[in-house]
């Protein structure tokens, strides 16, 4: 069954280490009942239906924005029941199995690979908000102090490493293949600092920014370090280029669930001008607003 399929594979990533840290936080106030959920750190959570809206996402930004969202919907007859999870695996897969009714954390190229890789048919409902991947100091504060040998940490997933590489690129790191969208580190054609780079689970590279020479780091994870993208970063993503149109954060919900009442109305709110304005002037560039 579906449920212990998720079971098995949180567990199989855990043990891979590839989870965003031990555990997910599954915490959510007051009492509901009916529907069951294995989070993350294998406690379960009942949930409740009717107009309810249950949504996985990740903390911070996103759960944010929808902790923003949950007042005027609730002002319209729609409970959103809010589940925060650390990894990237949860929040699909409970949306997979029908525990959840939408996530909210990931965007567009990540869910492709995802339901290609996990066989799940998740759609995109629409998009909110760009997150820029920034280059923050480490050990060394300017780019210009890069020598041999120092080390350089960015995201490991596919689409996330990608994003850093060409950043990397942007700013005279390092060269890549021309013309590729899908890079790795075999893709770097020229390395003129002789620099190493080092991908790490993208929740766990703040841990990693007093040991090494930079980070390349998500909005999220940057605002956990209470660093801000526009007064911090040493280089960070355009969010109007072309090349980042693909990286806004979308809602997901199962194929076919589209034109769900409660996800139209959803999307209504979180593409309001209200949440719009709360966006833009909450992150200080960490999250821009669509």
């Amino acid at each position: 069954m579906k449920k212990r399929r998720i079971a098995l594979v949180v567990l199989s990533v855990m043990l891979a280490g590839i989870l965003g840290g031990c555990g997910g936080n599954d915490k959510k106030d007051g009492e509901t009942d009916s529907k069951e959920v294995i989070a993350s750190n294998g406690e379960s959570s009942t949930l409740s239906d009717g107009d309810t809206l249950i949504i996985a996402t990740n903390p911070g930004v996103h759960a944010d924005i929808l902790n923003k969202a949950s007042e005027k919907l609730a002002s319209e007859g729609v409970n959103l029941e809010i589940y925060t999870y650390e990894d990237y695996y949860m929040p699909n897969l409970l949306v997979d199995d029908g525990d959840a009714d939408a996530n909210y954390f990931q965007h567009e190229v990540y869910l492709e690979n995802f339901n290609k890789s996990l066989d799940t048919h998740l759609v995109s409902v629409g998009s909110v908000h760009f997150e820029p991947l920034g280059i923050y100091p480490g050990q060394k504060k300017n780019l210009s102090e890069l020598k041999e040998g120092d080390i350089i940490v960015i995201p490991e997933d596919a689409t996330n490493k990608a994003r850093a590489l060409k950043l990397l690129q942007n700013v005279g790191v390092l060269s890549l293949t021309e013309g590729k969208d899908d890079l790795t580190l075999s893709d770097i054609t020229e390395n003129p600092y002789g620099v190493s780079i080092m991908p790490e689970e993208a929740s766990m590279i703040p841990t990693e920014i007093q040991d090494v020479a930079f980070i390349v780091l998500n909005g999220n994870f940057a605002r956990d370090l209470d660093l801000s993208v526009t007064k911090d970063a040493l280089a960070y993503e355009n969010a109007n280029s072309s090349e980042c149109d693909q990286y806004w954060n979308v809602v997901a919900v199962n194929a076919g669930n589209e034109n769900d009442p409660r996800i139209q109305k959803l999307m209504e709110v979180l593409q309001s001008d209200e949440i719009k304005d709360f966006i833009n002037s909450s992150y200080d560039g960490t999250a821009i607003a669509k």
